[in-house]
């Protein structure tokens, strides 16, 4: 896949900000349930800061026909130093991005979704043009 714009090119991407203690295999499966569809581990995001690289967990889904990515913001690298994909949202565990048409409306839904969920502390969705590092998300 190519890359995205948030802001200008592809105005319909949302991001939903996670909070849970789970696992990231199984806050996908938690979404799969919840969505009705599952979610499967693609290759790591990687990014290079000086001499370290950063490895985030990213799966994908869907949900109504839109695509979805479930993102760890926080680095997993054993007995490293972590770093966040949105050092802004330090306190987010996970970032699901939606795209497509409507994805404000199913941004909300999936919101509304998550509530319910014992396994879930907070789904809010993010105003991404207040999002310092963004581009972050962009891949």
């Amino acid at each position: 896949m190519g890359k995205q714009s948030i802001d200008g090119a592809t105005p319909d991407i949302k991001v939903v900000g996670l909070v849970t203690g789970l696992k990231e295999h199984r806050v996908a499966w938690v979404l799969g349930e919840r969505l009705g569809n599952g979610f499967r581990k693609e290759e790591d995001l990687v990014l290079e800061e000086t001499d370290e690289s950063f490895h985030f967990s990213i799966f994908s889904g869907s949900y109504r026909h839109r695509s979805l990515r479930l993102i760890r913001n926080k680095s997993y690298v054993a007995g490293e130093q972590n770093s966040f994909i949105l050092p802004e949202l330090s306190n987010i565990d996970y970032l699901l991005t939606l795209e497509g048409n409507n994805a404000d409306e199913l941004a909300k839904e999936i919101c509304a979704l998550l509530q319910d969920d014992e396994n879930i502390q907070f789904a809010r969705q993010l105003e991404t043009k207040k999002i310092r590092s963004r581009e972050n998300l962009i891949f």
